[in-house]
């Protein structure tokens, strides 16, 4: 994985890093050192963990990482959770009680703690909508995040850092209370996020009804192009609220392949966020 920073220049000229491109996870790296994917020896006996992970002890600071309740946001998260923690940091995933019935894959190397979302046992029906689901989460999520902070810092080993998911528009309130650093994390791609982020600045009209449409670093667009949600307005209100709150944090990550997106990725430094 490699981090891409597109500095911000500040009010007084400072030069900042806000926006973070992160490409997925490809192979941990430990103390400097390319760690060893493949078992050998004893560690191939059945059930033994991979000699790699025993390696990583980190005694770094700890980041709380907030997903969306779903398989295509988790995963991305728990990705980066693994990343981070191979760079020396240690890392708590907050799950609902759900999701983390349903997690696919290792944690060893990640801390799980579960939240309640009021739809513990049955996750995401079919029947809620977005305005369902999120009104439930940041209801009992919110009132879960607050105590998990304070039992780490009580175990003297505090949160620093607080990365959500940028469609948890409530998350960002809660480090803000604790003076702790707050990211955004995107797990779309550049090139959505800018298609979405023109629609809620109303840079793209919406509907589009005239093609092919033109976005600044992307190529020109028909219909098939876009995002299936964008074709459904309540989706895409729900979608691009993720930019109404996006400059209450501190950073925002977005996964990304910076050289496959990178006219796109580029650019984003000239768009306030």
């Amino acid at each position: 994985m490699q981090l891409y920073l597109n500095p911000t220049t500040t009010s007084s000229g400072n030069t900042s890093a806000k926006i973070v491109l992160l490409a997925p996870v490809q192979c941990a790296w430990v103390n400097g050192e390319n760690a060893k994917f493949q078992k050998s020896g004893e560690a191939q006996k059945k059930g033994e963990k991979k000699p790699w992970i025993r390696e990583i002890k980190n005694s770094g600071p700890r980041i709380l990482a907030v997903p969306f309740p779903s398989s295509g946001h988790t995963n991305p998260m728990m990705q980066l959770c693994k990343r981070l923690v191979s760079k020396g940091l240690k890392a708590t995933m907050a799950l609902t009680k759900f999701s983390a019935k349903t997690l696919k894959g290792s944690t060893d190397l990640v801390q799980i703690e579960t939240v309640s979302d009021g739809g513990d046992e049955a996750g995401i029906s079919d029947r809620d909508t977005e305005h369902d689901v999120l009104s439930r989460l940041k209801k009992n999520g919110s009132e879960s995040l607050a105590p998990l902070i304070n039992k780490y810092q009580s175990f003297g080993d505090p949160i620093v850092c607080v990365i959500y998911d940028s469609l948890l528009l409530w998350v960002v309130e809660v480090p803000k209370k604790f003076g702790l650093v707050s990211v955004a994390f995107f797990t779309q791609q550049s090139a959505v996020n800018f298609f979405v982020y023109h629609f809620y600045h109303k840079l793209l009209p919406y509907p589009v009804v005239e093609l092919p449409a033109s976005i600044p670093g992307l190529p020109l667009l028909e219909h098939q192009d876009f995002p299936k949600y964008g074709m459904f307005p309540y989706h895409q209100e729900f979608v691009a609220g993720q930019f109404s709150t996006v400059k209450m944090a501190d950073i925002a990550f977005v996964n990304t392949f910076y050289k496959l997106e990178e006219e796109v990725s580029s650019m984003s430094v000239f768009f306030s966020w």
